[in-house]
C-alpha cells in the first residue's frame, strides 16, 4: 500500500530582520490555511495570518513559536512550527545623570544604561570601559555599568566616555570653584559667651560675676 500521506510540513522564512519576517507554508491548491503564534510573549510579536503566507512582527527579544494549519478540501490536516530566538543586542548607551556639575575634588556616580534594538534594557548588562579627560578623573572604574568621577583642583570640565558593545555615550560634568571654608568664632552672635562643654561657659562669661562679687566684698569691708 502506499505510504500515508505527512501530516507535518516544513515552514519556511523568506526574510528576518529586528523588526520582523516572513513565513510560507507549501502551496497546496483548495487548501485552507491558518496560523497562530503558540509560544512567546503575546505582547513581544504578533503575525498576521495570509495564505498560504504570514507576516511576523517583533516588538521584543524573546523566544517564539510560529504554527500553521493547512487544511485540504478533503478534510486532511497537516501543519508546521517555526521558532524563533530573538536574542538581545546593545543598540545604545545612555549616561545619566547628563551635564552634572561638581566642586573642585568633589565627585559625582554617573550610570551607564545600555537598552537593546526595540528600546528595552539590557538583561544581562555588559562590561562597560570607562575613560575621562580634562579636569577630572576616574576614581572607580570597575568594569560595571556605574562610575564615580572626581573633579581636579581647578574649575574646568572633565569629560566622560563610557563604551561597551560597540556603543558608546559621553557627558560633560562641570567642575566649579570649591566653596572658601567658614572661620569659626564660636558662641552666637550678640553673646558674650560660648559653650565649651556641656553645661559650662567660657572665662569671658564668668569674669563679669567675679568683678560683681569682688566689689561686694569690698563694700562690706568698709561698712
Amino acid at each position: 500500500p502506499p505510504p500515508p500521506p505527512p501530516t507535518t510540513v516544513v515552514v519556511g522564512m523568506s526574510s528576518e530582520t529586528d523588526t520582523g519576517a516572513m513565513l510560507s507554508a507549501p502551496v497546496f491548491g483548495g487548501a485552507s490555511y491558518g496560523w497562530t503564534m503558540t509560544s512567546g510573549d503575546p505582547n513581544g510579536a504578533s503575525i498576521d495570518s495570509g495564505a498560504p503566507s504570514a507576516t511576523v512582527s517583533f516588538k521584543h527579544a524573546g523566544v517564539y513559536t510560529f504554527h500553521v494549519t493547512i487544511t485540504y478540501p478533503g478534510g486532511r490536516v497537516v501543519t508546521g512550527d517555526l521558532t524563533f530566538n530573538i536574542a538581545q543586542r546593545v543598540a545604545k548607551l545612555a549616561l545619566t545623570p547628563d551635564g552634572a556639575s561638581i566642586p573642585a575634588r568633589g565627585s559625582a556616580v554617573l550610570t551607564a544604561t545600555a537598552t537593546d534594538q526595540y528600546g528595552d534594557p539590557i538583561a544581562v548588562p555588559p562590561p562597560v570601559d570607562w575613560s575621562v579627560t580634562g579636569s577630572g578623573t576616574i576614581v572607580d572604574p570597575s568594569g560595571t555599568g556605574t562610575a564615580v568621577v572626581r573633579g581636579g583642583d581647578t574649575p574646568g570640565t572633565a569629560h566622560v566616555s563610557a563604551a561597551t558593545s560597540g556603543q558608546t555615550a559621553t557627558t560633560d560634568v562641570t567642575v566649579t570653584q570649591a566653596a572658601a571654608p567658614q572661620p569659626f568664632f564660636g558662641g552666637h552672635h550678640g553673646s558674650s559667651s560660648c559653650e565649651i562643654s556641656r553645661g559650662g561657659t567660657s572665662p569671658l562669661g564668668i569674669a563679669p560675676l567675679v568683678l560683681v562679687l569682688g566689689l561686694l566684698a569690698l563694700w562690706r569691708r568698709r561698712v
